[in-house]
């Protein structure tokens, strides 16, 4: 690639911008998720955000309410479970925007196949990869370690979305923490992302996800690059089989769940 100057890159900004003012397709759209507009502001097409939970805390919940809250088309590839697990996860969204939400359960969790699905969902906006760790590396780059073969992930995935502009959210396991004598666990850092330091470096926004209870779960934005970090809410499961943001007075959680 020839080196340019700033003023091109500037210029490259404008036209960016110009082209999302004339194709609305193009333009940053809203997570429809009060807490995530408020901390992170709109989404950003080409952007990766990473969400990060232990084992059976809720990424793929969580995911699916990102889904359900948005109101672009998306695409949510699912590497974990089958079409009818998938289903029963998400008919508690309704039907109309289920109409709006491609769905991709690869029998071989192959890059090669996830990236297929998503070049022949022509016109998504959104796309939830769930979750990176099950991607099976069958690129042309050797990658003999599993650092190296998500680095290699990323880059594609990322390449992908930068070139047909839309935004990805990718979910991805943590390393199990330590548990104290009374049973809890600390709240996830970014040195628990498992596999790699590149899911952190290669994503624009991390968030972090951490069960209080079998009912609430704390959302914490642990990384952004163009907005504040450290933002965090308290979620619980509302009556609809989602999340809702609940102020700390109506935790059920004797400790502070806003604690470190």
């Amino acid at each position: 690639m020839l080196t340019q100057t700033l003023d091109t890159a500037v210029a490259e900004f404008g036209a960016q911008t110009d082209a999302a003012r004339r194709d609305p397709r193009s333009a940053p759209f809203g997570w429809g998720v009060e807490f995530l507009d408020r901390e992170l502001g709109p989404v950003i097409p080409g952007h990766v955000y990473v969400v990060g939970a232990r084992t059976s805390v809720g990424k793929t919940f969580f995911a699916l309410h990102v889904v359900s809250a948005s109101s672009v088309p998306a695409l949510f590839v699912s590497l974990e479970d089958s079409l009818s697990e998938l289903g029963r996860r998400a008919a508690q969204i309704p039907p109309s925007r289920r109409a709006e939400v491609l769905v991709s359960t690869p029998v071989r969790p192959r890059l090669s196949a996830v990236l297929e699905a998503i070049r022949a969902s022509s016109g998504v906006r959104l796309v939830v990869v769930d979750y990176i760790q099950l991607i099976q590396y069958d690129g042309n780059v050797d990658a003999w370690s599993k650092m190296d073969q998500v680095r290699q992930i990323l880059i594609e995935l990322k390449a992908l979305s930068r070139e047909r502009g839309f935004a990805t959210v990718i979910t991805s396991q943590l390393r199990r923490p330590g548990v104290s004598v009374d049973g809890s666990s600390s709240e996830p850092t970014l040195y628990e992302l498992r596999d790699a330091s590149d899911i952190e470096n290669s994503a624009e926004v991390v968030i972090l996800l951490h069960a209080l209870n079998s009912n609430q779960i704390r959302v914490k934005v642990a990384k952004s690059k163009s907005t504040p970090s450290g933002g965090k809410a308290l979620f619980r499961r509302a009556q609809d089989g989602f999340l809702e943001e609940v102020s700390v007075n109506d935790s059920s959680d004797d400790s502070d769940p806003f604690a470190l």
